[in-house]
């Protein structure tokens, strides 16, 4: 059989009227929200045999995702796509485009678009282009796994996930289902649904640790524990069942993840080096405990289908921005690894959007932005941290608060829980830190900074393992 290399080698037809084609460009320019509901989900392969349309397409796509916060003008439209026909050779600025470009944007004399769209009507339509366009890609490339790959657990996931588009979500009915809206309360505020972090306090004060949904925050000196920190929160997180994603933007890899075997199994760097086979057998234990479910309500303890893991990637700082990170998710979720919490070490290292650039302080708020929409929209729980400002090195009370954010204070609005790393020199010789509740957006703060002991032979900051008995853990057949 010949061989099948993309979608573009199989005979696929998306072949949709011009009226709609249009009518469909102009209300994602006009409608800002109905765009970012839809963008996510259209894809440029679904315009291939419309040549114009596909170009008009990855402008509307570009400008919303790279200045999606400046006036949408005819004006600034145009420039974007000069910009756009410079960095994408696959795109083509011609007259007729221009032309297109016009009619949507052009007004009579009481103000009123020239070119008319029902907005009703183009919002059910699109909804319907973006389910049968993706269902056609999803068959195809789930055919290209069948026959050439051989692999049908990957044709399985392709198919299903081409399915499961469109613009299904229209938001919360209040009266439609209060007692469902008052089971989430409690689910939310209880342990089992939190992320518990190593630091006991933390736990208390946050009703379980971390949400889901929510951006945690860790503030410290340079250098004075926010990347062991977030990795111990990490190992936590690990065992007890969830799946992590860290991304690293100043360790490589390699090294948060020694790390990570070291404030799992409370090895030293010696004990990596002349003991590998204890180590290994402890991670294999480690590994056998987070695959069983906790016990359901007859007792039995059931082994996960998938396996719980910590996936670690690294980026360079200019090679890592929200969309990125985006990007990378999906590809996880293409696999079948969905997580529960994304850290990101750290936040101030990312790259901002292009429009904020030149002012660092509204480029570490579009930052924090981005991440916190990344935690509600994705339903994860997002930890990052954040570098204290120069102040910090002077301090009386030697606490950080929230004057000491470096850059922007605007971070800590976005935050949803902050805490900071407090240690003097006599501490740091007792291997101890003092935690500062900074900021609890749903429950008690501030208070008095807490010690927790840390173990830098270890790498490991308040207890990780916790009363789980690792070592007794046994999958039976």
């Amino acid at each position: 059989m010949e061989e099948l290399k993309s979608t573009e080698d199989l005979n696929i037809s998306f072949d949709y009227s011009e009226s709609f084609l249009l009518e469909l460009m102009a209300e994602l320019l006009r409608d800002r929200d109905f765009a970012i509901m839809s963008l996510p989900s259209i894809r440029a392969e679904f315009f291939k045999e419309r040549k114009l349309f596909k170009n008009f397409f990855i402008l509307i796509k570009d400008y919303f995702t790279e200045i999606k916060d400046t006036p949408l003008t005819k004006e600034n439209l145009y420039d974007h796509a000069i910009d756009v026909a410079e960095r994408n050779k696959k795109f083509e600025l011609d007259a007729n485009l221009k032309i297109l470009i016009e009619m949507v944007f052009k007004k009579d004399v009481a103000g009123n678009y020239v070119f008319q769209v029902n907005k009703k009507l183009i919002h059910t339509k699109t909804n319907r282009f973006i389910k049968r366009a993706s269902a056609k890609i999803g068959l195809m490339e789930g055919y290209k796994h069948l026959v050439v790959e051989e692999n049908y657990d990957l044709m399985k996931q392709t198919i299903l996930k081409s399915l499961n588009v469109g613009i299904t979500d229209t938001g919360i009915r209040f009266f439609e289902d209060p007692k469902n809206l008052l089971d989430q309360f409690k689910l939310s505020r209880e342990h089992k649904s939190r992320i518990l972090t190593p630091i006991e306090f933390i736990n208390e004060r946050t009703r379980g640790g971390m949400g889901k949904k929510e951006l945690f925050v860790v503030v410290s000196l340079p250098n004075a524990g926010k990347s062991l920190t977030m990795i111990c929160f990490a190992g936590k997180a690990l065992l007890h069942k969830r799946k992590v994603v860290y991304y690293t933007l100043e360790m490589s890899a390699e090294k948060v993840a020694w790390r990570l075997i070291q404030c799992l199994g409370s090895f030293t760097e010696m004990d990596m080096l002349n003991t590998p086979n204890l180590v290994l057998d402890k991670l294999n234990r480690i590994q056998e405990y987070i695959s069983i479910d906790l016990p359901s309500e007859t007792g039995e303890s059931i082994p996960t289908k998938s396996h719980k893991d910590v996936i670690i990637k690294s980026f360079t700082s200019k090679g890592c921005n929200i969309n990125t990170i985006y990007s990378h998710l999906t590809l996880l979720e293409s696999q079948g690894f969905i997580p529960d919490l994304v850290c990101v070490d750290y936040a101030d290292l990312m790259e901002g959007p292009k429009e904020y650039r030149s002012e660092k302080r509204a480029e570490l708020s579009a930052i924090y932005t981005g991440l916190r929409d990344l935690a509600v929209e994705r339903n994860v729980a997002v930890l990052t941290a954040s570098q204290a400002n120069r102040a910090a090195f002077q301090l009386k009370d030697e606490v950080i608060t929230m004057e000491h954010i470096a850059e922007d204070i605007g971070k800590a609005a976005i935050a949803d829980i902050m805490i900071s790393l407090n240690q003097t020199s006599a501490e740091h010789t007792d291997r101890v830190y003092r935690i500062f509740l900074m900021k609890n957006r749903d429950a008690e703060s501030r208070g008095h900074p807490i010690k927790v002991p840390v173990d830098y032979t270890i790498m490991s900051i308040g207890n990780v393992v916790g009363s789980m008995d690792i070592d007794q853990a046994i999958i039976k057949p």
